[in-house]
């Protein structure tokens, strides 16, 4: 890697020299390996979790809070955000960012150059976009200071990216001031208290676009864009400010990278100049299919009660039904049933109570995005989900045998009642009768919609054949 994981570095140049010092000092993209290794998070594994108290089985079902999974999608959103960075800094040379600040400095009118690339990701709330962001961005330094440059002196600051929330109150002056604050933040400079405080907002909206060019900022984060909608449906005031970060990308050749809920979609689509640079990634949850169960999976290793319980088909369903696939709600609802087993007084977790759990939580599934692509459906090449965590070795086969002949005993000894046993699989049955059993393919590998089932409805003919269509199982030609 040409730097480690400092957050502030010393420029290193590669690749041949044509003039442009911010593009050849920009990191490389890093593997999927590492991406992985350092966007992983899991919480603490004891030794022994018989002999604990309840005291500390609930301190660590809070540390629960700290699973995060990596995902294929986001290896997607690691490689939008670096090619936009490389976007922002292809777009000129370093002579002609000077020209562009000499330009603003004297009120002269600045010529759009060529854009860089400006998106949204937009997705249901609590499938980890903001965190996965967060993530991403922390693989690459996001200052990045010159000094020398094909062999002559070349001090300044490049700044990668910054992030902000979008003001709740739509203000462009509050706009302003966060993201000066964000550049004084990483950089370690005074713009905002130096000067902003005294500016009008039209000279607060010129002295920003200096300081942005100054820094050569490449990318912007705005979170919590839909902020925006909320405002703009009581006040109508949406518009100044999205118009101004319109100018600035165009101005500073700083890219936007748009982050909220499909209720952003509700301005972006009201100009087709919006629409153009908001293009980008709509995340639903995930899917009941094999990647849902992977992740359960993964998170099932982190039961902190005195006796671990098998991951049942009927846990699956329970989980899928109340969770809808949405990571942070699959999370709270096993934290939240480990809490209620452990005030139960049981030993170990039961369906009775993961639907208890349930019912305290009142799980409300969000409406997924009408052109949405659930987070379950990328794919990247030789990525499996918690595929990385363990190596195949003989002593961890032996290990999972240990655990699954473990897991089959304390099955047999489960302290759940008959007719909790009932109530439990009754409310599936009953909330969830397009569930059927497994068949054909393994549990991991099929999909809710499997063509075994549609085949045993009665009502079967549209749904057979749209399945099959969806499958690519058959051609459809129009004549």
């Amino acid at each position: 890697m040409k730097y480690g994981n400092d957050n502030v570095v010393d420029a290193i140049y590669s690749g041949e020299k044509k003039g442009n010092p911010f593009l050849e000092a920009m990191p490389e993209m890093v593997s999927t390996e590492e991406v992985i290794r350092r966007l992983a998070s899991f919480p603490v594994q004891p030794e022994d979790a018989k002999n604990l108290s309840d005291e500390q089985r609930n301190n660590l079902i809070s540390s629960i809070s700290d699973f995060f999974l990596p995902m294929p999608y986001m290896m997607y959103i690691y490689n939008k955000l670096h090619r936009a960075m490389l976007s922002s800094c292809m777009s000129q040379s370093a002579y002609q960012r000077v020209q562009k600040i000499d330009k603003l400095f004297n009120g002269k009118p600045v010529n759009h150059l060529t854009q860089p690339d400006s998106f949204a990701i937009l997705g249901i709330p609590g499938i980890g976009k903001t965190s996965t962001l967060k993530k991403c961005l922390s693989l690459i330094p996001q200052v990045i200071r010159h000094h020398e440059y094909d062999s002559r002196p070349f001090e300044c600051t490049q700044i990668t990216y910054i992030y902000i929330e979008c003001p709740a109150d739509c203000s462009l002056k509050t706009l302003c001031y966060e993201i000066l604050a964000a550049i004084d933040s990483c950089a370690n400079t005074n713009f905002l208290s130096k000067h902003a405080s005294s500016l009008s907002i039209s000279a607060l909206a010129t002295h920003l676009k200096l300081v942005v060019a100054n820094c050569n900022l490449s990318l912007i984060v705005i979170d919590e864009i839909q902020n925006a909608v909320d405002f703009a449906n009581k006040n109508h005031r949406v518009k100044p400010l999205i118009k101004f970060l319109v100018e600035l990308t165009n101005e500073v050749s700083s890219g936007i990278c748009f982050v909220g809920t499909p209720a952003a979609e509700l301005v972006f689509r009201q100009e087709e100049h919006l629409m153009r640079r908001t293009r980008g990634y709509r995340l639903n949850a995930m899917k009941n299919d094999g990647a849902f169960h992977s992740f359960l999976q993964e998170l099932w290793k982190y039961q902190y009660l005195e006796r671990p319980a098998k991951l049942t088909n009927t846990m699956r369903k329970i989980f899928y039904q109340y969770s809808g696939g949405v990571p942070s709600y699959i999370i709270s609802l096993f934290q939240e049933a480990q809490s209620q087993a452990i005030l139960s007084g049981e030993k170990m977790l039961t369906e009775a109570s993961v639907l208890k759990a349930a019912k305290l939580l009142n799980l409300a599934v969000p409406e997924p995005c009408a052109e949405g692509m659930s987070i379950s459906e990328f794919e990247v090449k030789d990525f499996r989900i918690g595929s990385y965590m363990e190596m195949d070795t003989p002593e961890n086969m032996r290990d999972a045998e240990d655990t699954e002949n473990t897991e089959s005993a304390v099955d047999e000894e489960k302290p759940q009642s008959a007719n909790e046993t009932i109530t439990a699989t009754t409310t599936i049955q009953a909330e969830n009768n397009s569930s059927t059993a497994a068949k054909g393919r393994p549990a991991l590998d099929r999909e809710v919609e499997d063509i075994l089932q549609i085949y045993q409805d009665e009502n079967r003919t549209a749904k057979m054949r749209k399945a099959l269509v969806d499958k690519d199982l058959v051609t459809v030609i129009l004549c």
